[in-house]
């Protein structure tokens, strides 16, 4: 999960009570333009931008030009349509498409994890309540499933506007993931997924809170941890709070884990965020999914 996590999208706007219903949405803008607005011609040039945009075009020649024409049209669309389709309404902005999202994520297991992008990215009240939900009903399973927690964690920490939320709801979901990564009986891939969420979380919050610094601790104490993805999750989170109290377990591990090459490799992992500690951002190399010279 510790590749580049930027989507290719738009600034979200944080959560106000009269917010809910719709947000940073011109009337009448087609959905290929709203996804353009504001851009400059280096982000229009991106290959992934372009290929988004054709499709854009080619539902607005279908007829569906705007956000609540998408939501009218979603069911009758083929496979491959829908996924997209449900990626473009996270982008787009618009929550009058939570409650479409919302029924995507229970009934097209297929589809959970873009539909949970999607929320994660509008965020808002009924999103946020929805993705805490989730997480709380998939961790009380008897059986953990794979892509339901990863999901659910996906929902939790992409909420634009709520990061403080998460971080002091004092019995929601900072504590379901501190509970999914101390849970030694689950396997490494459920526990790696907590990992990342906490420290997406704390990178979005305030370090001098004591919630804040409680966290990191477990993120520390991860690294040292049984499991590979464990650890690598715990390394990237590890970097990009610039955790300097983590730098000797990561050189230890630079040394150590070395037996993957490519995303999945802690080695490489622990060398990118100890540059990131030292430099202030990832290096060249990482970002080009190069392992290092």
């Amino acid at each position: 999960m510790s590749n580049p996590r930027s989507s290719i999208g738009l600034a979200r706007t944080p959560y106000t009570p009269d917010s809910e219903a719709t947000h940073d949405v011109k009337r009448g803008q087609t959905m290929s333009a709203r996804y353009l607005d504001g851009r400059d011609a280096a982000f229009r040039k991106i290959p992934f931008v372009q290929r988004a945009t054709r499709r854009f075009r080619t539902l607005e020649a279908r007829g569906i030009q705007t956000v609540p024409e998408l939501i009218a049209a979603y069911p009758a669309l083929p496979g491959r349509s829908k996924g997209f389709a449900v990626w473009a309404l996270g982008i787009m902005g618009d929550r009058r498409a939570v409650p479409l999202l919302m029924r995507v994520f229970r009934d097209e297991p297929a589809r959970r994890g873009e539909a949970a992008t999607a929320l994660g990215l509008l965020g808002g009240k009924r999103a946020y309540e929805f993705a805490v939900g989730t997480l709380r009903s998939a961790l009380a399973e008897e059986f953990v499933e794979e892509g339901l927690i990863n999901a659910a964690v996906i929902l939790v920490v992409h909420m634009p506007g709520e990061h403080d939320r998460l971080l002091d709801d004092p019995d929601e979901p900072v504590l379901l993931l501190l509970d999914l990564l101390g849970r030694k009986d689950l396997p490494g891939w459920a526990r790696g997924e907590a990992a990342s969420g906490l420290g997406h979380i704390l990178e979005h919050t305030d370090r001098r809170r004591r919630r804040w610094r409680e966290t990191a601790r477990a993120v520390l104490d991860a690294l040292a941890d049984g499991e590979p993805y464990v650890r690598h999750e715990a390394a990237h989170a590890a970097g990009d709070l610039r955790l300097t109290a983590a730098c000797q377990q990561l050189s230890t591990m630079a040394k150590r884990d070395t037996g993957k090459s490519g995303w999945g490799s802690v080695a490489r992992e622990s060398r990118g965020a100890l540059y990131a500690i030292e430099h202030g951002d990832w290096p060249e190399w990482w970002w080009e999914n190069r392992d290092p010279d």
